[in-house]
This record gives C-alpha cells, sequence and structure tokens, in this order.
C-alpha cells in the first residue's frame, strides 16, 4: 500500500525518492516497480565500511558530497555527531547525510520508529517538513515496551498520520497532540482490485470458499480462526467448503498442529506466500474473507477483498470497524467467540443472494472511502498546506481531521 500511494503521487506529478532497508533476499516486484522505474528512486541505507579507518574516510567523503547542497545542514549534523563521539553512529549519519542532499519539500516517513531515525534531519533541515504515517504494530510496540518512547517525535514531527480512527485515538492516548494528528488511511486501486464477475449463483455444486490472507503470527488470531470454521462445520454439517489461508510465518507448525487436532484436514490449507496478482486471484475465486485478527490497526487485506466484491466475516476489534461497512458489508464478532463467527458463517454460506449484497455493498464502501486516487489528491493538498504555512500556525480543523476535498494539483510538482 505504501507503493502504491508512491506511485499515485507520481502519477500526479511529484518526485518521490525512496529511502529503504535493503532487503535480505529478493523479492517478487511490485508492477507499478517496473512501470515507474522506481528502483532508479530509491537508495538503500548505506552500508559503512569494516574499518574504523575506512569508515571515517566514508563519512567524509559524504560529508563533502552533501556540503554544496546543503551547507548549513550539514554542518548541523557534523557538529551534532562530533559533540556525541560515543554515540556516533555511521549508519544513521550516511543515511541522514544521503536525505539532506535531497533537499526534499516534504520528508514522510512510514511507521513510527522510521520518524525517530529521522528527527537528526529535522533539526538539520527544518525547511523540510516531517510527517510521519503509523499503522498498528508502531503503536502496539509502544504499549508494550515504552509508553513515552515516541515522545521526541511527538513534539518535533510537522504532523503525525493515523492509519484509522482507532489508531489517532491511540496516539492521543500516548501523548500526540491533537493538533497535530490527522486520519489518512491506505487506499486501494479499484481499477486493479475488481471482481472477477462471477456470480454466486453461478455453480451451485462448488464447494464454498473461505479465504484469509495475512501473516502467520499471534495478531492475526488464526487459531480462533480454526476453531470457529470447525464449529461452522458442526452447526452446518451439509456445507461444502474448503478454506485456504495464506501467508507466511512463525506459526506455521502450531497451525498445522491445530488443522490435524480439529480434524480440518479435508478442508483447510495454508497456501503459504503469494505474490499481489496470485492474492488478487484467490480474492476472486473467494465467496467469503475470514479476518480473526486480535489486534489490527486497519487491515488493507479488508479493504482489497471489498473491493473485489468479497463479504466479510471478521474480528470486532480495534481498527477493524473502521475498515468495513458493519452489518452491510460485513458481519463481526468478538475474536474469540467461535459459536457467533459459526453462525456468521452459516448464515453466509447458505444465503448467496446476501453474500452478493454484501459483496456489492463492500466495493461501494471501499469507492466512497478509501479510493487511492482520491486519497493520494488528499495527500498532495495535505503536502501543500504543510509547505506554506507560516510559523506556528495550527493546521486547519478540516485538514486535521482528513476531510479536505479532492482537487488535483499537479500543476507544481513537490519533492517528497
Amino acid at each position: 500500500f505504501i507503493l502504491d500511494q508512491i506511485a499515485g503521487l507520481i502519477d500526479l506529478g511529484h518526485e518521490v525518492h525512496i529511502f529503504a532497508v535493503p532487503p535480505k533476499q529478493e523479492a517478487d516486484h511490485h508492477p507499478e516497480i517496473q512501470r515507474l522505474d522506481l528502483m532508479k528512486r530509491t537508495t538503500y541505507h548505506p552500508r559503512p565500511m569494516a574499518s574504523k579507518g575506512l569508515r571515517r574516510g566514508q563519512a567524509v567523503w559524504h560529508v563533502l558530497r552533501t556540503f554544496p547542497h546543503a551547507p548549513l545542514g550539514t554542518m548541523r549534523l557534523v557538529a551534532r555527531q562530533v559533540a556525541r563521539p560515543r554515540e556516533f553512529d555511521y549508519p544513521r549519519f550516511l543515511l541522514w547525510l544521503s536525505v539532506l542532499r535531497g533537499r526534499f519539500d516534504v520528508i514522510h516517513c512510514h511507521f513510527g520508529p522510521n520518524g525517530l531515525l529521522m528527527l537528526p534531519l529535522k533539526q538539520a533541515w527544518p525547511r523540510a517538513p516531517l510527517v510521519t504515517t503509523f499503522h498498528g504494530y508502531d503503536i502496539r510496540m509502544a504499549l508494550r515496551d515504552d509508553m513515552r518512547m515516541y515522545d521526541p517525535l511527538f513534539r518535533q514531527a510537522d504532523l503525525l498520520m493515523a492509519n484509522s480512527q482507532y489508531t489517532r485515538g491511540v496516539l492521543n492516548e500516548l501523548g500526540a497532540p491533537t493538533g497535530k494528528v490527522c486520519v489518512h488511511p491506505p487506499g486501494v486501486d479499484l481499477d486493479y482490485y475488481r471482481p472477477a464477475g462471477r456470480s454466486p449463483h453461478d455453480d451451485p455444486s462448488r464447494p464454498l470458499y473461505l479465504v484469509t490472507v495475512g501473516r502467520l503470527v499471534e495478531e492475526k488470531g488464526l487459531q480462533h480462526g480454526l476453531r470457529a470454521v470447525a464449529r461452522f462445520r458442526e452447526r452446518c454439517p451439509d456445507c461444502r467448503f474448503r478454506y485456504d489461508i495464506v501467508g507466511s510465518g512463525p506459526q506455521e507448525s502450531l497451525l498445522r498442529s491445530m488443522i490435524e487436532e480439529l480434524a480440518l484436514s479435508a478442508h483447510v490449507s495454508l497456501r503459504g506466500y503469494m505474490t499481489r496478482p496470485q492474492v488478487l486471484a484467490t480474492l476472486q475465486e473467494a465467496d467469503i474473507f475470514l479476518l480473526p485478527s486480535i489486534a489490527e490497526g486497519l487491515g488493507v487485506v479488508l479493504l482489497e477483498a471489498q473491493a473485489v466484491g468479497v463479504p466479510i466475516v471478521a474480528s470486532n476489534v480495534q481498527g477493524i470497524p473502521h475498515a468495513v461497512d458493519p452489518g452491510r458489508s460485513a458481519f463481526l464478532a468478538p475474536a474469540a467467540d467461535a459459536e457467533a463467527w459459526a453462525e456468521a458463517l452459516r448464515r453466509l454460506a447458505q444465503d448467496a443472494p446476501l453474500r452478493e449484497r454484501m459483496g456489492r455493498a463492500g466495493r461501494e464502501f471501499v469507492r466512497r472511502h478509501y479510493d487511492l486516487q482520491a486519497l493520494n489528491r488528499r495527500l498532495v493538498q495535505t503536502y501543500r498546506e504543510l509547505t506554506t504555512r507560516k510559523g506556528a500556525s495550527p493546521l486547519s480543523k478540516s485538514f486535521v481531521n482528513g476531510r479536505r476535498s479532492d482537487a488535483d494539483h499537479r500543476e507544481e510538482g513537490t519533492r517528497t
């Protein structure tokens, strides 16, 4: 979803450069990487040389390269590092210099720890507003480990974005100033995620197809999902169904054991990692999408499934109620309530017209609230307001609430 946002900004006429950690292994490329040649717009975090002498020479070389582009900012970064010799962090120092050379109009960090990482650059280059988007795991980290960890970011960032109203509320509880927080959710490309044109009535003999897509981690609550499916089988013994869980992660062995223990091997398969086109094809075949998460900042996969026209059964936790239209596109139930889940599944399994109505309602819900193009236009307006604001004047109320109009500002590009 971050790459979709980047591609949208470029399509609107803006210049975007990406700073990222080098991948640990070769990954399947998002289609927009090839279309926009994004690798030429990407700088991986610089790796320091092995020996101390070589690292010093490397740092001097980066300083000399950066100084002509931003003399004052370069001197501020050097002075900061010289004042903290025991805290000298070569990888971070090289990264800050690399970003500084770009003289960007806006620095937008995704996930709270990356916002913290960029604070020294904000101090050295105050001209560029610092924006940080929180997505979920980052706020769970603060709630679990240190509720004050983001205090410096809350003080110094120009804008804090939350992916849902739930995330916004948690940020405020953690101490983020209300006037600095707005909701800007990830969007869905409705031209890409679209129904396959198959009706639930097309083949009555076809087994019902249930799907979950997500990392195999505790937060996804997949153990609860398996218990719910087992209870559904008992409630609806005549229902023919199969259930695919798409994704990889550390709980794979545990889930395989549970599938055996619950005697679900004839119905449930762990499909492993899939590429984006494979996930799309799977969603287009699905009759019901399940997301039994016990923690979820929003749930982008819920938006994708609804865009494809799949009715949802999901947990009524955290940001999930904001990602669906409860009662119209989705049935929500407590994460660990196998009886409630089984009843929702039975109801959908035995009512193909209901599945079709909920699927249409889901796509319309995403079109109205999570259309990628509309959200990208709104993001451009956000950047413009930040870069034109004078002094410390507060953001407008409509901006903080994320309710700006969707006018297209293609005529003047920004560097992000």
